[in-house]
């Protein structure tokens, strides 16, 4: 989407992306909710409209990865797979994992929300992600997801007490979740998400998919799609920093991104691996990639979830 931006908006762009990496770069600034003060802080510093308006839903994060809301997601998932266990075909194989949304992924979101004229409140913040896996068609592997839907808003309104939140962009006007799998996104996107706020006014998303749309939401050439052959190097390796689809982000990534061999710290790790493959792209190219292990809130072993950049 094309935001049109004025001159004012490209300069403060420019300010939040400065600031962005000088505290990745700080390497006296080790854990993730350290970043995030120290971001939050600089904020304040700059003047204008954007950084006013994304400085609540920025601190939001902030409370949010500071306090213990992820033991009360194990706890959520232990319940959730009791109950998929017993009504679920014995056939059906599935895992559950808890999932931080990265802090390059926030922030850029954010702002895509305030230029759209969206509500600055993101539902996925942290989401727990239903990976179903069996040897049954496609097709009935899609009725579980929506099978395994139905359990969710049983469970978490009946059960555990929260609210659903309604979609804020409703998926073919739905009023409950957005439906990806019978409505994909552009770039084939596919799978369920449901919102919902404890009795903590905590949000989290539930996400529901196959194995085969785990993976190409997460490794295929979903993130890859519509970027031209003749994007430059530069704009590329922006691009690779986050798991992003470049149509969704156009407007945003030339200011959110950095530079993985300056962000030298002891929770950082980088390493090489083959691209992924594209239709425009071999895999025969190496990239180098970072594993946020900043991520794991203050590296306790909560959920090993790595995200890469």
């Amino acid at each position: 989407m094309k935001y049109q931006l004025t001159q004012k908006q490209k300069e403060e762009l420019e300010k939040i992306g400065e600031l962005y990496r000088k505290t990745i770069y700080d390497s006296s600034i080790v854990y993730l909710p350290d970043i995030v003060k120290a971001f939050s802080d600089g904020l304040k510093e700059i003047d204008g409209d954007i950084s006013s308006s994304i400085i609540g839903e920025v601190s939001r994060f902030h409370k949010l990865i500071s306090s213990d809301c992820f033991i009360q997601m194990r706890k959520l998932i232990d319940g959730l797979r009791k109950i998929l266990s017993e009504q679920l075909p014995k056939n059906i194989l599935f895992d559950i994992v808890c999932r931080q949304k990265s802090w390059e992924s926030v922030l850029r979101k954010i702002l895509k929300y305030y230029f759209e004229g969206d509500s600055i409140i993101l539902s996925d913040l942290v989401a727990l992600r239903i990976i179903i896996d069996s040897n049954v068609s496609e097709e009935e592997q899609e009725e579980i997801c929506h099978q395994i839907s139905d359990i969710c808003i049983n469970f978490f309104t009946k059960q555990q007490m929260c609210s659903i939140m309604p979609p804020a962009k409703r998926v073919a006007n739905n009023p409950l979740l957005k439906d990806y799998i019978n409505h994909p996104k552009k770039n084939n996107y596919k799978s369920i998400h449901l919102a919902f706020m404890d009795e903590n006014n905590n949000i989290f998303e539930v996400q529901i998919r196959t194995q085969e749309m785990d993976a190409d939401a997460e490794y295929g050439q979903n993130e890859f799609e519509d970027v031209s052959e003749d994007e430059t190097e530069n704009e590329l390796n922006k691009l690779d920093h986050g798991n992003y689809k470049y149509d969704e982000y156009a407007e945003i990534i030339p200011y959110i991104y950095f530079d993985p061999q300056k962000a030298n710290r002891p929770l950082f790790r980088t390493y090489q691996r083959l691209k992924p493959k594209t239709d425009k792209k071999d895999s025969d190219e190496l990239e180098t990639i970072i594993v946020d292990k900043i991520g794991l809130m203050y590296a306790k072993p909560i959920e090993k979830r790595s995200r890469t950049y």
